[in-house]
C-alpha cells in the first residue's frame, strides 16, 4: 500500500522484519511472502492477537458517542435520524469503517487521491510529521500543486506520527505526541489464528474496506477530470492501489532504486530483502482480507453490523470459517484470476498483461511519491515512458504474486473449503463482485447468508 503523502515513510529507514534475521543462502530467484507467522524479535518482541486487536477496536467504536455525533455536523449528516444509543451508532458500518481507517492511514494522500469520497470526514487523531529529532508538524498537503511542483516537497524522508488532538478526553498535554495503544508498536499487526500464528496487518484490511465503499480511479487528475485519466498514469480501482498493487508496486520501485545504487548488479537476496521490506507477508495477508471481506459482509449499511461484530464472526466464529477459509480464493475472484473446478489458477500470462499499466503507473506514483524532487519527477517520466523495462520489469512482481497463490489455492481445494459456501452466500459474494470490478459502490443487501 502506497499514498500520495506518507503512508510508507518510514518503510524505508525501519528495521527488517523477523525472516530478514534469519541466515540466509543465495537464492535462485525472487518470491511473494503472504502467509508468514509471528516470530518475536528486537523490533518486536510480543505481538497482540487477534482478540486482543478487536478489544481495542471497541474501544474506538465507543468513543463515537450520540453526544459526539451529534456535536459533529459533519458525521450527524451520515445518519437518517440522530443516534439516541451507542448501537445505533455502531450501526452505521459504513461510517465506522471511514472512523477507523482514519485511525491508521488519514490525512494527506489519503483523503486528497487515494479516497476521496469521506475526506470531508474528520478522523479522531491527528497525522504529525517529523522534520527533525524535536520537531513534529501537522500534515498538510496542497494539491494539485504538489503535483505541479513534486521538486517543492521531500516527504518520503519523513517520519509519520498519529497521536491525540488536544479536545481528545485522552489527550495528554504533558505527552502531546502520546500515541493511541492500538497504534503503539505496530500493533496494527496481529496474530490471527491460534495455533497457526499466521500474521497480518489489519490497517490494511480498513483500508481495503473503506475503498471499497468509495471505489474511483486513482490519478492524480481531480474527480471532474478522471474522464482524461488515461493520458498520463493511473490504477483503475483505487481498492488495489490502497492494498495490494501499492505494496507490490512500492517493491517495484524500490528495487529500482537498489540497482541505481548498485550500479545495476544488486543480487537476487538484495532485491528479496526489498520485497520483505515494502511488501511484507503481514501487509499481503491484510491486503487480502481487505479485499474479501467487502463481498463477504454488508460494509455498506447504516443499520447494520459493527465493524468488530464483523471482525468477531470472520476471524472467530465458527461460521466466518467459511469466507475465512476460501479467502485466497475469494481474493483471486476479486482481481481476475481465474480458477478452473479442478482448483487451478488458468490465466497467468492473460492476468499479468491485463494489470501491467496499473503496476506501472503504481510503480510512477510511487517512484514520484519516494523523493519529491525535480530528479524523481524525471524518473518518474522515464518510468512513465517504458524506459522502466529496460532496468526492471514490473511485470515481474505480478507473476511472484500470481506464484505464490498457487499452493494457497491448491491448499483450499484439497480441503474443499468451497463447499462451506451456500448458495445464497455465493449469491451475494457475486453481487458484490460485480460492483467492485466495475469499480461500483457496495451497497446493502436484504437477505444477508452470515
Amino acid at each position: 500500500m502506497f499514498s500520495f503523502a506518507s503512508s510508507k515513510t518510514a518503510r524505508q529507514a525501519r528495521s527488517p522484519r523477523w525472516y530478514q534475521h534469519k541466515p540466509r543462502t543465495e537464492l535462485k530467484d525472487i518470491f511473494q511472502p503472504i502467509v508468514v507467522p509471528f516470530v518475536p524479535s528486537e523490533e518486536k518482541s510480543v505481538s497482540l492477537t487477534i482478540t486482543q486487536f478487536i478489544e481495542l477496536i471497541v474501544k474506538q467504536e465507543d468513543y463515537f458517542t450520540p453526544e459526539r455525533i451529534a456535536d459533529n455536523p459533519l458525521l450527524a449528516k451520515q445518519y437518517d435520524s440522530p443516534p439516541s444509543n451507542m448501537a445505533e451508532v455502531k450501526q452505521n458500518t459504513k461510517l465506522m469503517i471511514t472512523l477507523l481507517r482514519k485511525c491508521f492511514y488519514d490525512q494527506g494522500g489519503w483523503d486528497s487521491e487515494l479516497i476521496r469520497g469521506n475526506n470531508k470526514i474528520p478522523g479522531r487523531y491527528d497525522q504529525i510529521l517529523n522534520l527533525n529529532e524535536d520537531y513534529w508538524v501537522k500534515i498538510v498537503w496542497f494539491q494539485p500543486l504538489g503535483w505541479l511542483f513534486p521538486f517543492l516537497t521531500n516527504a518520503r524522508d519523513r517520519s509519520r506520527r498519529v497521536v491525540f488532538r488536544p479536545s481528545d478526553p485522552d489527550y495528554d498535554p504533558h505527552n502531546p505526541l502520546r500515541q493511541p495503544e492500538f497504534y503503539r508498536d505496530n500493533n496494527q499487526t496481529v496474530i490471527l489464528e491460534p495455533p497457526t500464528n499466521d500474521y497480518a496487518d489489519m490497517g490494511h484490511m480498513f483500508c481495503g474496506l473503506d475503498a471499497a465503499n468509495y471505489p474511483q480511479p486513482v490519478s492524480p487528475l481531480p474527480s471532474f477530470l478522471f474522464f482524461l485519466k488515461k493520458l498520463g498514469p493511473y490504477i483503475r480501482r483505487n481498492i488495489d492501489a490502497v492494498c495490494w498493487i501499492g505494496d507490490v508496486a512500492s517493491s517495484a520501485g524500490e528495487c529500482l532504486y537498489l540497482y541505481s545504487k548498485q550500479a545495476y548488479t544488486s543480487s537476487v537476496n538484495d532485491q528479496q530483502e526489498v520485497i520483505e521490506r515494502m511488501a511484507p507477508g503481514d501487509d499481503m495477508h491484510g491486503n487480502i482480507d481487505g479485499l474479501i471481506l467487502p463481498l463477504c459482509y454488508d460494509i455498506a449499511s447504516r443499520k447494520g453490523m459493527a465493524p468488530s461484530e464483523i471482525m468477531t464472526h470472520y476471524y472467530l466464529s465458527d461460521e466466518g470459517a467459511k469466507y475465512r477459509h476460501n479467502k485466497f480464493r475469494l481474493f483471486c475472484m476479486s482481481v481476475g484470476i481465474e480458477i478452473d473446478d479442478a482448483g487451478k489458477m488458468t490465466n497467468r500470462e492473460t492476468w499479468i498483461k491485463d494489470y501491467y499499466r496499473d503496476i506501472k503507473d503504481a510503480t510512477c506514483f510511487y517512484i514520484l511519491d519516494r523523493g519529491g524532487r525535480l530528479g524523481r519527477f524525471l524518473q518518474t517520466l522515464l518510468a512513465y515512458l517504458g524506459f522502466i523495462n529496460k532496468i526492471i520489469k514490473p511485470d515481474k512482481f505480478l507473476g511472484i504474486l500470481f506464484d505464490a497463490l498457487v499452493p494457497l489455492i491448491e491448499k483450499e481445494t484439497a480441503n474443499q473449503s468451497w463447499d462451506l459456501l451456500r448458495d445464497e452466500d455465493l449469491t451475494n459474494i457475486n453481487q458484490r463482485l460485480e460492483w467492485m470490478m466495475n469499480v461500483q459502490p457496495m451497497q446493502p443487501l436484504d437477505g444477508e447468508g452470515q
